[in-house]
């Protein structure tokens, strides 16, 4: 009886969790005016204290891209842009935690976009992470 009560909390917190991120999503796509299309994924992940998410990603030359990232908090969440040698192209915190970023590449590349929490907003949520290109 007990591990059925643990099982029906931890499907409970997690079903909230998922809805929240899902809440968060929809508030980062305000940044995405009509000339941006959205690449179809969302980049998301549950983070805690100082635990940083990683999602990969090709940027195709000549095209202009907006990232846009969201943890619900005002200036809640750090992205940084990171080229295969993990030199950072662009942080956020340069700009005070900037909501997104717009910027055209010249030639193909592979990035790794790192997301963590800005501790002295929020030490926990969820950090949802989009991309879109001008048509």
């Amino acid at each position: 009886m007990k591990s059925y009560i643990t099982l029906f909390i931890f499907i409970l917190i997690s079903s909230l969790s998922f809805g929240q991120c899902d809440e968060i999503a929809l508030t980062t796509e305000a940044n995405f005016t009509a000339e941006y299309i959205s690449d179809g994924q969302t980049y998301r992940a549950l983070l805690v204290d100082d635990q940083m998410a990683e999602f990969n990603s090709i940027f195709f030359g000549g095209t202009t891209y907006r990232i846009a990232a969201s943890s619900g908090k005002l200036k809640g969440i750090v992205f940084n842009v990171l080229d295969q040698n993990r030199n950072v192209l662009f942080t956020s915190s340069d700009y005070q935690n900037a909501d997104f970023w717009d910027f055209k590449v010249e030639n193909t590349i592979n990035c790794i976009i790192e997301a963590h929490l800005d501790q002295s907003v929020q030490n926990s949520g969820c950090a949802v992470v989009l991309i879109g290109f001008k048509e």
